[in-house]
């Protein structure tokens, strides 16, 4: 035991504390003291700062006061780190681990632990098996590490990473940061503006209250904003995408994705550009059908190849232009009420020619054309939509977020990976 502590610079800093197993019987050695052993399969510190070896079988561990190094070792353990900036390592097997007060680092290791951060900026890694992670008060990074684990940020600006596995997340009432990472997993923002990462697999993502920023990722997600002014992007895959409360900004995406808006005035965009001009070229759209919805508000639908839109309740803005290479379906024009801009890129010599004609294949519905190519058709609209019912518009960039203050985006992995053996094992 001296020979670990003179390794490690400890000698004239800390008590060291051994539990061990000799003939079947647990006991706990003490350095530099000597005599015989108070406890059986569990030691409890003091006041100052010192280091403990677990055994090979469950062993109960108490810190208290001090900056503590504790490894549990094999077994199902017991460990509390008290007061004091602790470094904690469960080790092999089911592990009930806490932190206490204090700015600690948790890691579970190997086996179903539990670990808790209690108050402080914690750090908590569950390693292998399926954990469950709580991070207490302070601003606390936590990582699930493999297998379906259970994060809970709780109090303070937390930032939760599941890594691989079906994980769920709960961010709690502040500014958090969430990432499934692979897996299908379930994030729940809660309170605050939070920042929600889905990454690949079928994921769930519900941002809460707040001003949230959401991103799907890869695969077939749900998501909802939430109240606030939100931010959601579905990305890859056919996503369903829900504004719910407040002036929410809705972006599909590839894939073919339901949007709706829900209440508010929302902006939805199943182009897959931002910026239409971005391109430079007609006809630059990819073939992702999706539908719009508005819903309540005053809403803008910005569409793509193929798209159908609804605006649903008030006064809504239909905009497509010379991108459209499929054409789009509007649903529920009321003239005098909604509009429909047609965008065309500002670098072109002269505007586009519009057009309307009745469909030939459904009596009562007009057909917009630029320069003789159909991009929409308008339900029931022939004989009462007319040209300058359509306002043509050069794009430089028209289609802005709604006034919103989402939280910024996280690094895409934001709870860094603890030492795997941060202390000596026993």
């Amino acid at each position: 035991m001296l020979a670990i502590m003179t390794l490690l610079g400890l000698a004239s800093v800390y008590s060291v504390y051994t539990l061990f197993e000799e003939d079947g019987t647990n006991n706990e050695e003490e350095e530099p003291h000597s005599g015989d052993p108070d406890f059986i399969g569990s030691a409890e510190g003091t006041e100052g700062d010192e280091l403990f070896l677990g055994s090979t079988s469950g062993d109960d561990i108490l810190g208290r006061a001090g900056d503590d190094t504790i490894n549990g070792g094999a077994g199902g353990d017991l460990i509390r780190g008290g007061v004091g900036r602790d470094l904690i390592d469960g080790g092999a097997d089911n592990d009930d681990l806490r932190g206490g007060s204090g700015d600690d680092s948790i890691m579970g290791n190997t086996g179903n632990d539990r670990l808790v951060g209690d108050d402080g900026n914690d750090t908590l890694s569950g390693g292998a098996g399926t954990d469950d992670l709580a991070g207490g008060d302070g601003d606390d990074q936590l990582s699930g590490g493999d297998s379906n684990d259970f994060l809970t940020g709780e109090a303070g600006a937390d930032t939760l990473l599941g890594e691989a596995g079906n994980d769920t997340l709960y961010g709690g009432a502040e500014n958090d940061a969430l990432n499934g990472g692979a897996g299908v997993d379930q994030l729940f923002g809660e309170g605050g503006n939070d920042v929600l990462l889905g990454e690949a697999g079928n994921d769930t993502l519900n941002g809460g209250d707040g001003n949230d920023l959401i991103d799907g990722g890869d695969d077939v997600d749900w998501i909802l904003g939430g109240s606030g002014n939100d931010s959601l992007v579905g990305g890859a895959g056919n996503d369903t995408v829900s504004g719910g409360l407040g002036n929410d900004l809705i972006e599909g995406g590839a894939g073919s994705d339901q949007l709706s808006g829900d209440e508010g005035n929302d902006a939805i965009q199943g182009y897959l550009s931002s910026n239409p001009a971005d391109t430079g070229f007609r006809n630059s759209d990819i073939l992702d059908p999706d539908q719009l919805f508005g819903g309540e508000g005053n809403d803008t639908l910005l569409a793509g190849s193929g798209d159908e839109l609804r605006g649903g309740e008030g006064a809504d803005m239909f905009a497509l232009g010379t991108w459209i290479n499929e054409e789009v379906q509007i649903r529920d024009y009321v003239r005098g009420q909604d509009v429909i801009v047609l965008n065309y890129n500002a670098a072109d010599t002269t505007p586009p020619v519009v057009t309307l004609q009745e469909d030939p294949d459904a009596a009562g519905d007009a057909q917009i054309l630029i320069d003789g190519d159909v991009v929409a058709t308008v339900s029931g609209a022939f004989g009462t939509l007319t040209v300058g019912d359509v306002v043509v518009s050069a794009v430089d960039g028209w289609l802005d977020a709604p006034e919103s203050d989402p939280a910024p985006t996280p690094d895409p992995d934001p709870a860094p990976t603890p030492d795997p053996d941060p202390v000596p094992s026993t």
